[in-house]
């Protein structure tokens, strides 16, 4: 059974593990920030491959699935690419600086420390699951390109062979 008081030292430990938490998941948020740069760099580099092929397929069947490829993977980049402009990023970022927070200025006491902590763990947690949300579809949509563009050499090399 928990009691009903708790200590200064239960409550201060209670905080510190809370700023704690609250830095791992800035770390994540920053790590899937990385993450989905990484993705639309190398999901555009691979709709410029493929564009470059576009024309080389002369049959209507394989053509229909290398452009259908690439729209959809024109679609996974303008997805993620949506959540990660520099523009954006940095104001999220801005937002959570707790020097603008008018709380500072005077000295805090427990509540209202863990009340700041609890409202920038809730809005890194909003921003990690959009994050994550985006990345995933993403990644999904450009595997699903990579396979309509398979398909389209396997039909045309397959059925359209000289």
């Amino acid at each position: 059974m928990e009691p009903l008081l708790r200590t200064r030292d239960e409550v201060a430990a209670g905080i510190r593990v809370g700023w704690e938490l609250l830095h791992l998941l800035q770390l994540s948020v920053r790590s899937l920030e990385d993450t989905a740069t990484r993705v639309v760099a190398a999901q555009i580099a691979g709709v410029i491959a493929l564009w470059t092929q576009l024309y080389t397929f002369e049959e209507a069947a394989p053509a229909t699935l290398a452009w259908a490829a690439w729209g959809v993977v024109l679609l996974s980049i303008a997805l993620l690419g949506l959540r990660i402009p520099p523009r954006r990023l940095s104001a999220f970022w801005r937002g959570l600086d707790a020097s603008s927070d008018s709380r500072l200025n005077e000295p805090l006491d427990e509540e209202q420390e863990a009340g700041i902590v609890a409202e920038l763990s809730t809005a890194l947690r909003a921003q990690r699951d959009v994050l994550q949300h985006a990345v995933r579809t993403s990644v999904a949509l450009g595997i699903a390109g990579l396979v309509l563009t398979a398909l389209a050499y396997v039909v045309d090399k397959g059925f359209y062979a000289p």
